[in-house]
């Protein structure tokens, strides 16, 4: 029945901003493959995260000859370090 709900929502608000089905701490998009809608992607995630005082980490990154699935977890910025989630700065 999600992926019916969901689905239903990405067509209803085709021409809407790109707005992820949330559970829990994770964000799940399903959108048309662009370069703009990849940014659009990134900032909705870190808009979604910070309203909780977290940072996105993308756990996927899958995309065909049209559509893109995405998904991150929002995650405490200690967190993401201690378990070596970012970027280690270069020396």
């Amino acid at each position: 029945m999600r992926p019916i709900l969901i689905l239903f929502l990405a067509v209803a608000c085709a021409g809407c901003s790109i707005q992820p089905a949330i559970h829990d701490r994770h964000l799940f998009y399903d959108y048309v493959h662009s370069d703009k809608a990849d940014a659009d992607v990134s900032a909705s995630a870190e808009a979604t995260c910070k309203k909780r005082n977290q940072i996105p980490i993308r756990t996927e990154h899958v995309c065909g000859p049209s559509r893109c699935r995405a998904s991150f977890q929002c995650v405490h910025e200690t967190n993401a370090q201690e378990l070596g989630l970012l970027p280690q700065p270069a020396k």
